[in-house]
C-alpha cells in the first residue's frame, strides 16, 4: 500500500507542475477560443492516469522529473545518524538506522491510510450527492424527449451518465427555455456529463494536492465557457442579449464542488454574461495559433525528459530508481537480491560526482563484450546496454560508463571499491604485488605464465607465489594445471589487468576460469592469497534440473514441468519445488520463498571409476571415464552432487539398496529462484488461459496471448525473460504447444523491442531458437548491436555444431527432446548439449536401407529396414534410458516361400502403418534416412509407398 501511495504521490507532484504550466498557457491564450483552454486540461488528466515511465522521452519535455519523490522518503533507507556518521559500521549506528527505518515505514503507512480515508470520503460524498438529487427528482414531469421539469430544480442542469436527462424548473418562459436547451444539449454533445464526474473521481484520488482542486474548478469554468461559445457562435446580436438574460434568470445558488450535475447557471454567471455580450467569433489565425500551441504543449508535457549526459542522470538517481539488473563476472551473474545495500551506496556516490568526473572517451577503443578479458560489468536499467559500469582498464580512470552507446570515464575510486566489495574473486592491488597461490590440494602443478618464454614452471606442493610482469598490452595471466592422480587437469587461470590512475600503477586481479577463489588482502600485507578450490565446489547461483541422464526402468520418466530448482549459496543447497498440483489437478507454481528445503554440503571427495561403478546395478553405470575432474559432495538429505569438469549433476539413491536410481544434469540460469518461479507462473498463466486454450491455430493463439495482462508482465521482464526462455530452450524444453507458443511470441516481441530481427515465426519454437543461436554466433564480432544475442551468449551456451536436425523427439524417455540428425552417412541421436545418445553408423553399405521414426503408445522407437543380396530384414529398436534394445526383428531370405513373404509383409506393414485392432503399433511418423539404389534421401518424408512389401517381391 505504501508503494501505491508513493506512485500516486509522484504523479500528483508531476501533475501539479503541469497545472501551473496550463494556468500560464491559459493566460497566453487569452484571445483564443475557450475550447482550447478546456482541451489543455486533458494533458493533466493523461499524466494522472498514465504511468509516467511508459511515456516517451524527448529533448523538448518540460517535465523536470518523473520521480520527484524517492522511495527512500517513506522507507528511510540509508538514513544517516546526526553528526554525519553513516547508520552502519557500529552497534549504535546500526540500531539508529534500524530505528529510523522503522519510523520512516510507520510514517509511510500512516500517510497511505490517511490518503485512503480521504479518497473514500470523497467517493461517499459524490455518491451521496447523486443519490440525494435523484430522490428529489423522483416526481419530475416529462416535457419532451430527454427534457423533464421539476419544482426541485433550482436551475437547469444535465444529470445522468449513460442516458442523460435535461431538468428544467417549472415556469421557465419559452424564450429562455430555447437558449437553455441549446446550451445543455451542447454539453451532452461534448460529453461533458462524462467529463465532470470522471474529473471528480480523479480529484478524489489526488485530493491532497491543492493545485488539482484549483484545476478542477478551472476545468468546470472552461467547460461552461466553451459551451457558451459553441451556442453564441451562431447567434445574432439581439439573441446574444437574450442569451445573457437567460443566464441571469436561471442563475442558481452556488454549491460546494460536486460532480453532479452539469448546471446551466451555477458557475461564474457574472463573467459568462459579460463574455456573452462581448463575444465575437475569433479570427481563423487565432484559432490556428491556439491549435498549434495546444499541440506543442501536449508534446512538451506528455513526454519525459531525456538524460542527455551521464552527469544529468547520475545527479538525479535515487536508490529506489536505480534498477541494477546484474553484476556480471565472466560467465556468472549476480542479481540485486544477492547484493543488499548496493543500490543505495551507488546512488549516494553517483550523486556526489561532478560533470567533470564524466569525460567522454571519444578515441578509446574498448570492446565491452570481450568476455575473456573483462573482470566485471554492472548493468543498470531495464534495457541491456543502456547504462553499464565497466572496469577502467588503461583508460586512465577507475571505471568506465557505457551510457546510451557512448563510453565515458568515471573519476571515482570510491565507486570502484564499492563494486569490488560485491564482486567475488576480484581485487585491486598495487603493481608489483606478490600473489600467494595456495591450491588447497597437494600434488604437482604446472604454472604457465603469459610472460614466460621458456615453458611452464613445474612446482611440487600446493603453496607457491607469482608476481605478474608487465608486457605490451597491459595484461598478464597464469594458467595452473594439476598433473597428479585422477584429478589431473586445468585448475584455472588468473588474469591481471594493468591500469594507472591517480598517479599510481595498479593491477586488477581476477579469476577467469576454473575453481580459483581470491581472498581479501590481509591488512598491511603485500601478498594476495589466491586459493584453488580443489574440491570443485559449484559456484553460487541458481540451477535447473535440465536433463535426466540415467534412470532405473521402474521409475516414471520425469516431466519438465516437475523439474526442481536449486540454489547454491554459502556452501549449502536449497531445493525449490517449481510446480505442484492443486485440488483441481492443475499445475501451479510454488511462489512462496519459504517453501524450500535447505541442506548444508558436507564436503567432497574424488571418486574413482571402480567406486563409481559400484553405485549402480551391474553393467548400467553411466560412462564418466572421459572427464578429468570427478568430485562427489554429500548432502544431508542423502543425495549427492557430482562435479564432472564444468558439469554438475544431482544423484538420488534408493533407501533400500543404496544404489543410484536417478542422475539429473543441472544447468545454471542467471536469475534468482524467486524470479524463475515468477516467470514460471506467468508462462503457465498465459499458456493455460481459457481464452487461449479454445483457439486451435497459432496466429490467433499468439494474438490472444498478447492481450493478456500476464503476457505484458513477461514483456516487462525484458532481458530476464529472455534469460529464462533461452535457458529452458537450451534444455530442449517441451512443455506443450501452448507454452512453446507463448515462449516464442514473448521472445520475438522482446527482441523486436531491442531493435533486432528475431527471424521467421513459421517454425516450431525449438527450431526458431536453434536458428537464432546460430545467427548469434555468426555475428559475434559485432554483438554491441545485438543486445538479445549478448543475453544468449551470456548464458554460456555452446556453439551450434552445424548439424541440421531432421526432427526433435524424446527418444530416451527422459522428458527432454533429442535432436535427430543425419551426419557422416548415418543417423545420430543427440542431446541438447551435443552429447550422443545413439548412432546408426553409415547407412546402406551392404544394400538398400531405411530408418523410420516409429511410435508405440507414448514411446518413440526406430524401425530399420534393409535389403541385401541375400535377404530382407527389419529391426525395431528402443533407446529407453539411452541404451539400445532390440524390441523385435524378422529376416526374409530371397526365394522364400509365399507364406513367409506374406507374414513378413504383414508384420512390416503393421509397423509401418499401425494396427487398428491388435494395437501392436501406432505406425511410423516419418522416414528419417534412406539409401536406395545408391541414392541417399534425408527426411523428413511422410510418404512410405516406395517401401511397401508385397507377396512375391522377395
Amino acid at each position: 500500500m505504501e508503494q501505491l501511495f508513493l506512485t500516486i504521490l509522484n504523479r500528483a507532484v508531476t501533475a501539479g507542475w503541469l497545472v501551473l504550466l496550463v494556468m500560464v498557457l491559459r493566460v497566453v491564450l487569452k484571445k483564443a477560443p475557450r475550447a482550447a483552454h478546456y482541451g489543455l486540461w486533458a494533458i493533466v488528466a493523461v499524466r494522472l492516469l498514465w504511468p509516467g515511465d511508459l511515456l516517451p522521452r524527448a529533448g523538448v519535455s518540460l517535465v523536470p522529473t518523473t520521480e520527484p519523490i524517492s522511495g527512500d522518503v517513506l522507507t528511510a533507507a540509508g538514513t544517516a545518524v546526526s553528526g554525519g556518521l553513516p547508520a552502519v559500521g557500529s552497534p549504535a549506528g546500526a540500531a539508529a538506522a534500524e530505528t529510523a527505518a522503522r519510523t520512516g515505514q510507520s510514517l509511510g503507512h500512516i500517510a497511505a491510510v490517511v490518503w485512503l480515508v480521504g479518497m473514500a470520503a470523497m467517493a461517499l460524498y459524490l455518491a451521496g450527492s447523486y443519490v440525494r438529487l435523484r430522490v428529489r427528482l423522483r416526481m419530475a414531469v416529462r416535457l419532451e424527449d430527454g427534457v423533464w421539469e421539476s419544482e426541485q430544480a433550482p436551475s437547469p442542469f444535465v444529470l445522468g451518465f449513460i442516458r442523460p436527462r435535461i431538468y428544467l424548473p417549472f415556469g421557465l418562459d419559452r424564450g429562455s427555455r430555447d437558449y437553455v436547451l441549446a446550451h445543455e444539449r451542447t454539453h451532452i454533445r461534448h460529453r461533458d456529463h462524462w467529463v465532470k464526474p470522471l474529473a471528480f473521481l480523479l480529484l478524489a484520488v489526488y485530493w491532497f494536492n491543492p493545485l488539482l482542486w484549483a484545476a478542477y474548478i478551472l476545468l468546470c469554468r472552461d467547460m461552461e465557457y466553451a459551451c457558451d461559445e459553441a451556442v453564441l457562435r451562431d447567434l445574432e446580436e439581439p439573441d446574444k442579449r437574450a442569451y445573457s438574460q437567460a443566464l441571469l434568470n436561471c442563475a442558481g445558488p452556488r454549491r460546494a464542488v460536486t460532480a453532479c450535475p452539469v448546471a446551466f447557471g451555477e458557475i461564474c454567471v457574472k463573467g459568462r454574461i459579460r463574455r456573452a455580450l462581448r463575444y465575437k467569433k475569433p479570427a481563423v489565425w487565432v484559432t490556428a495559433a491556439a491549435v498549434v500551441v495546444c499541440a506543442a504543449a501536449a508534446v512538451c508535457l506528455l513526454t519525459n525528459p531525456r538524460d542527455r549526459t551521464p552527469y544529468g542522470w547520475a545527479s538525479r538517481v535515487t536508490a529506489g530508481g536505480l534498477n541494477v539488473t546484474y553484476l556480471r563476472e565472466g560467465n556468472s551473474a549476480r542479481t540485486p537480491a544477492g547484493m543488499p545495500g548496493l543500490t543505495s551506496r551507488l546512488a549516494e556516490q553517483l550523486n556526489g560526482l561532478t560533470e567533470e568526473d564524466f569525460p567522454l572517451l571519444e578515441n578509446y577503443a574498448y570492446n565491452i563484450f570481450d568476455q575473456g578479458r573483462e573482470p566485471f560489468r554492472l548493468q543498470m536499467g531495464r534495457k541491456a546496454g543502456k547504462r553499464e559500469l565497466l572496469y577502467g582498464g588503461d583508460s586512465g580512470y577507475p571505471l568506465m560508463l557505457l551510457y546510451r552507446g557512448k563510453l565515458y570515464g568515471v573519476n571515482s575510486e570510491e565507486l570502484l571499491q564499492t563494486i569490488l566489495e560485491y564482486t567475488r574473486g576480484v581485487q585491486v592491488v598495487p603493481a608489483g604485488t606478490e600473489l600467494a597461490l595456495r591450491m588447497g590440494l597437494p600434488g604437482v602443478y604446472r604454472m604457465m605464465t603469459k610472460e614466460s618464454a621458456d615453458g611452464p614452471d613445474v612446482i611440487q606442493g600446493d603453496d607457491f607465489s607469482w608476481t605478474p610482469a608487465a608486457w605490451q598490452g597491459g595484461m598478464a595471466y597464469v594458467d595452473l594445471m594439476r598433473t597428479e592422480g585422477d584429478a589431473s587437469g586445468s585448475v584455472g587461470r588468473i588474469w591481471c589487468a594493468r591500469a594507472r590512475w591517480g598517479g599510481q600503477e595498479r593491477w586488477l586481479v581476477y579469476a577467469r576460469d576454473g575453481q580459483i577463489a581470491l581472498r581479501p588482502t590481509e591488512s598491511g600485507s603485500t601478498r594476495l592469497s589466491v586459493v584453488g578450490r580443489g574440491l570443485a565446489f559449484p559456484e553460487d547461483g541458481t540451477y535447473l534440473t535440465a536433463e535426466c541422464v540415467y534412470q532405473t526402468p521402474e521409475m516414471p520418466s520425469p516431466s519438465p514441468l516437475s523439474a526442481e530448482l536449486l540454489q547454491f549459496r554459502d556452501e549449502a543447497v536449497k531445493y525449490w519445488a517449481r510446480y505442484q498440483e492443486n485440488a483441481d489437478g492443475q499445475l501451479t507454481t510454488a511462489l512462496d520463498p519459504e517453501k524450500y528445503s535447505q541442506y548444508p554440503i558436507q564436503g567432497g571427495q574424488s571418486v574413482s571409476l571402480e567406486e563409481w561403478d559400484s553405485r549402480f546395478p551391474e553393467g548400467v553405470s553411466p560412462d564418466i571415464s572421459g572427464y578429468q575432474e570427478r568430485w562427489l559432495f554429500q548432502l544431508e538429505d542423502g543425495r549427492q552432487l557430482l562435479r564432472l569438469d564444468d558439469q554438475l549433476y544431482l544423484l538420488q539413491y534408493h533407501q533400500a539398496d543404496g544404489e543410484v536410481f536417478e542422475m539429473l544434469r543441472l544447468r545454471p540460469v542467471p536469475l534468482e529462484p524467486e524470479r524463475v518461479l515468477e516467470l514460471d507462473r506467468l508462462l503457465l498463466s498465459v499458456s493455460g488461459d481459457d481464452s487461449v486454450a479454445a483457439i486451435s491455430f497459432s496466429g490467433a493463439v499468439e494474438a490472444a496471448m498478447r492481450q493478456l495482462p500476464d503476457y505484458r508482465r513477461m514483456l516487462d521482464g525484458g532481458a530476464d525473460t529472455l534469460r529464462y526462455c533461452f535457458t529452458m530452450l537450451e534444455c530442449r524444453y517441451n512443455g506443450g504447444y501452448g507454452m512453446q507458443a507463448a515462449m516464442m511470441a514473448v521472445c520475438r516481441d522482446i527482441l523486436v523491442d531491442m531493435g533486432e530481427d528475431p527471424g521467421d515465426d513459421g517454425y516450431d519454437v525449438q527450431t526458431w531458437y536453434d536458428e537464432l543461436k546460430a545467427r548469434a554466433f555468426s555475428v559475434s564480432e559485432d554483438l554491441a548491436h545485438h543486445p538479445g544475442y549478448a543475453v544468449l551468449l551470456g548464458l554460456g551456451v555452446s556453439q551450434p555444431d552445424g548439424t541440421a536436425a531432421i526432427t526433435y523427439v524424446d527418444m530416451d524417455g527422459d522428458g527432454l527432446a533429442e535432436r535427430l540428425a543425419a551426419e557422416n552417412g548415418g543417423l545420430r541421436v543427440l542431446r541438447y548439449d551435443g552429447t550422443e545418445v545413439w548412432s546408426s553408423g553409415p547407412v546402406g553399405q551392404n544394400g538398400d536401407e531405411a530408418l523410420f521414426l516409429h511410435r508405440n503408445g507414448g514411446q518413440w522407437e526406430l524401425l530399420r529396414y534393409g535389403r541385401t543380396a541375400e535377404e530382407q530384414l527389419y529391426e525395431l529398436l528402443s533407446l529407453t534410458g539411452g541404451r539400445e534394445r532390440l524390441v523385435r526383428s524378422r529376416h526374409l531370405a530371397h526365394g522364400a516361400a509365399a507364406e513367409s513373404v506374406r507374414v513378413f509383409a504383414e508384420d512390416f506393414h503393421t509397423l509401418l502403418y499401425g494396427a487398428d485392432e491388435a494395437g501392436l503399433s501406432d505406425g511410423c511418423e516419418m522416414l528419417l534416412l534412406s539409401v536406395r539404389n545408391g541414392e541417399t534421401r534425408v527426411g523428413p518424408l511422410y510418404n512410405f509407398s516406395g517401401y511397401e512389401i508385397g507377396e512375391g517381391n522377395g
